[in-house]
């Protein structure tokens, strides 16, 4: 037993179509206890009463003044409790189990809550539910052969609607509700009964098509046009120009000039996708200095790829990709300074040539891959990037960077001091035979000094003990008193030879001699690797140092200082021509090893006991690596200023507001979000509190920035017109943000949602109107296209037409201000030459 058509409110109320459960209730009961004919009777006239019979407890009661036009659904409580309760009472009589859920809708019609809706036919209804119930018991089949056979029957339904010719919009309907049901059905085999479906439905389609082809028959005119006759052809086309024959004629005529001596010359480069560009701009080229450095900038984004997969392998790429960067930021970084933007593509720019020296590198040096390549990974968010192909070129590095630190296995950095265990140095000594063969003739030299100073030492200890002997055979000499005949005393000689003896042998002393490499193995083996180092690591060493310190870091540089000595130390350098060693020297490299002067060893007396290794010592002194630039020591890599190069400098009236612009990656957003209340008292004048607080925050949260963008521009919370609102937005809309799976990164994803794309430049459309006659808001003119071409380069395609649109109209709205100024100005500058 179940309710045919439900209450009005239940079907106002959903939103949707109804899910309703058939039957609402049940009653099993035996064979035995319904085949007296007269419970039959008694069940079918039951239920043929209370189904439309009122009970007035149950009916609803509406006052008057809501009374609708028609009455609600009979309750059926009177069929599903009272009659269910009393078939319940029969022996052996329990609820049934089985049932159907169906989506009902009835169409509601109405314009106040109170007019009940429209309803379909519920014996329909009642139809639908006997065949699902009877055709859902099939252990087999189930639900499906329900809406096969209602499929079936809706074809027999078309077909019949075909014979008696109704009209096309409703054998359109049909076959669509009817191809939507066969849709629906999952089928795994061709079953004879769609054969027939099929062919009504390509019978329907057929019988529209015709009758579509007879309307347009039918309305269809016949418009008589002559055909075109050949004679009229040449009067029709030929034209009488006296004017242009006349000018043609008199070019004849013309008197000849001289040609002008001035040929002026274009300094703008050209850069071939094949060569590695060079960027030796001279004094005069300053003018082009900014297109030329446009131009390296794109060949670096479009062509290093491909020059670098063809040059991998030469040992010369990456001291040409270190010279190549040192000279492009030389030139940038007093071009771009105090714009982020620029920066940050002058960053991004020797971001990619250093991937290029390090490919390089890994190509030539084959340890080189399990070291950090100590170029951070995660401090790149804060870059600011306004295309999406420069946010695809940073996706790229960073994937490349994460790979490196994966295949990391030393933990020793390639810039720890000489001496390091398991660095780089070592191990490609312990690989190379050339390193070890140098070592060995370095050794050999050092042993046949040490054998020299032994045998120095043998002849200095004999000669001291000849004169020992000497000294302890002998006697003193002692001088005779003189003969003047009077007892005089014996004296001992000044100048007795056995006394000479003795101070002659204390006399003798042997100078130290200092080893000329230590005794320590890594040490050693350093300083070898040092004397020739690869050309390839070399410049990849000083590509990455530059790297951190001139480019992350800003740190200030010193002129370079030609000298070889910086206060007491002695470079790498002359310490090899003083040893005299022939190694290959790379003079002209950054990174150089320093050591200690000299130590002066006081000469040691000569003694029997006197040993080799007090007078042949271990090399003592220190060893390091040194900046030649500033002649510091690589101690310390500075940390990177990145965060703060890539934010935007706010004017001085809001200089409140700028340590909530920098992003820097110390800063934590919970703290900013409370500084941003707890210190309204420090807010400029002409900012509100609320405004403050609102421009505080807008950066913050990587997910949110576009929603709150399109937050403050719907209901506008933060005045457009101020130059430090649009600075904020636009470190929102351009700074890079965390990494993610697709090129927009976390900040900037819901530019790529059709949905939210369309409501911005829904509200940027309004914008548009309402500041297009007042060119005062030239500043919130800027903020809108800044957004619009955001959208253009990352939103997608369903709304770049839209775009391009409010693009347009900005563009009118400034030519039409530039205008009114011009004319304003015309006006003003005329009325001051009439007063004078």
């Amino acid at each position: 037993m179940w309710e045919l058509s439900p209450n009005s409110e239940a079907v106002s109320g959903c939103k949707g179509r109804l899910k309703r459960y058939f039957p609402e209730v049940a009653v099993s009961i035996p064979d035995n206890e319904i085949k007296p004919p007269r419970f039959v009777d008694f069940l079918s006239h039951t239920l043929a009463t209370l189904s439309h019979q009122d009970c007035k407890h149950m009916t609803p009661k509406l006052s008057a003044p809501e009374r609708p036009t028609a009455t609600d659904t009979t309750s059926p409580v009177l069929v599903t409790e009272l009659l269910y309760a009393f078939l319940l009472s029969f022996p052996k009589a329990r609820p049934g189990t089985m049932g159907v859920w169906k989506f009902t809708r009835d169409d509601v019609i109405m314009k106040s809550a109170t007019t009940t809706p429209w309803r379909r036919s519920p014996l329909w209804l009642s139809l639908r539910v006997t065949l699902h119930l009877l055709l859902g018991s099939h252990e087999h089949q189930g639900a499906n052969l329900y809406k096969k056979a209602m499929a079936h029957f809706m074809s027999c339904l078309l077909d019949s609607a075909l014979k008696e010719k109704l009209k096309s919009e409703t054998i359109f309907c049909m076959v669509k509700k009817l191809s939507r049901r066969v849709r629906k059905l999952v089928l795994t085999e061709d079953e004879p009964w769609m054969a027939v479906v099929s062919g009504i439905l390509a019978t329907a389609t057929e019988n529209m098509n015709q009758n579509w082809s007879r309307v347009i028959l039918k309305n269809s005119r016949d418009m008589k046009l002559s055909s075109i006759a050949a004679s009229k052809i040449l009067r029709d086309t030929k034209l009488d120009l006296p004017g242009l024959d006349a000018f043609i004629a008199g070019i004849a005529r013309r008197a000849q000039t001289t040609p002008s001596s001035v040929n002026p010359q274009s300094h703008l480069l050209s850069f071939l996708h094949t060569n590695l560009p060079t960027l030796e701009i001279s004094e005069l080229d300053k003018e082009y200095q900014n297109f030329n450095l446009f131009l390296f900038e794109a060949w670096v984004a479009r062509s290093l790829d491909a020059w670098i997969d063809a040059n991998t392998a030469d040992i010369n790429t990456c001291s040409q990709l270190c010279d190549l960067a040192s000279q492009y930021f030389r030139i940038a970084v007093d071009l771009y300074r105090d714009n982020p933007m620029d920066i940050s593509r002058m960053v991004l720019t020797i971001l990619e040539l250093w991937i290029a020296c390090d490919k390089s590198a890994l190509a030539t040096n084959d340890q080189l891959h399990l070291f950090s390549p100590e170029i951070p990974s995660t401090i790149w968010d804060a870059l600011l990037l306004s295309s999406k192909e420069d946010m695809q070129r940073l996706g790229k590095a960073e994937r490349y960077l994460n790979s490196r630190y994966d295949a990391i296995k030393c933990e020793t950095s390639i810039f720890d001091g000489i001496g390091a265990r398991d660095s780089f140095v070592t191990k490609t000594f312990d690989k190379n035979e050339s390193y070890q063969k140098s070592w060995q003739a370095k050794k050999k030299r050092a042993d046949k000094c040490r054998q020299k100073k032994k045998e120095e030492l043998c002849m200095m200890i004999e000669k001291y003990n000849s004169l020992m002997d000497v000294y302890i055979r002998g006697s003193c000499d002692f001088d005779e008193p003189e003969l003047d005949g009077s007892e005089g005393e014996i004296r001992h000689s000044a100048s007795c030879t056995r006394c000479r003896q003795k101070a002659e042998a204390e006399r003798l002393k042997i100078d130290v001699l200092e080893s000329p490499l230590p005794s320590n193995p890594d040490k050693y083996k350093a300083i070898v690797f040092e004397l020739s180092p690869p050309l390839s690591f070399q410049a990849w060493r000083d590509f990455t140092y530059f790297f951190l310190t001139d480019v992350l870091s800003q740190s200030q540089q010193i002129e370079r200082n030609d000298k070889k000595t910086a206060g007491s130390k002695v470079y790498l350098t002359d310490y090899a021509n003083e040893s005299g060693w022939t190694d290959l020297l790379a003079s002209n490299a950054r990174i150089m090893v320093i050591l200690e002067e000299k130590k002066n060893f006081r000469p040691l007396k000569v003694h029997p006991e006197l040993q080799l290794d007090q007078i042949f010592v271990d090399c003592t002194r220190r060893w390091r690596y040194v900046d030649t630039t500033t002649f510091k020591e690589l101690s310390v890599i500075p940390p990177s200023a990145l965060p703060q190069m890539c934010s935007v400098r706010l004017p001085a009236s809001a200089a409140t507001l700028q340590r909530f612009a920098d992003q820097s990656a110390e800063q934590k957003a919970s703290s900013l979000s409370n500084e941003a209340i707890a210190y309204q008292h420090r807010r400029p004048a002409h900012i509100s509190s609320h405004e403050h607080t609102c421009m505080a925050l807008l950066a913050q949260g990587h997910h949110t920035r576009w929603l709150n963008i399109l937050q403050h521009l719907a209901i506008p919370k933060v005045d457009l017109k101020k130059p430090e609102t649009a600075l904020i937005l636009l470190q929102v809309s351009c700074q890079a943000g965390t990494a993610c799976a697709t090129i927009a990164r976390e900040s900037h994803q819901l530019l790529e949602c059709p949905i939210f794309t369309a409501k911005l430049l829904d509200v940027i459309g309004l914008w548009i109107e309402k500041i297009k006659t007042n060119w005062e808001y030239n500043t919130a003119l800027w903020v809108l296209v800044m957004l619009i071409t955001r959208v253009l380069s990352i939103g997608p395609s369903d709304v770049l037409g839209t775009a391009t649109a409010c693009l347009s109209m900005c563009r009118g709205i400034a030519f039409k201000w530039t205008e009114e100024l011009q004319s304003k100005a015309a006006e003003e500058t005329e009325g001051s030459r009439h007063a004078e």
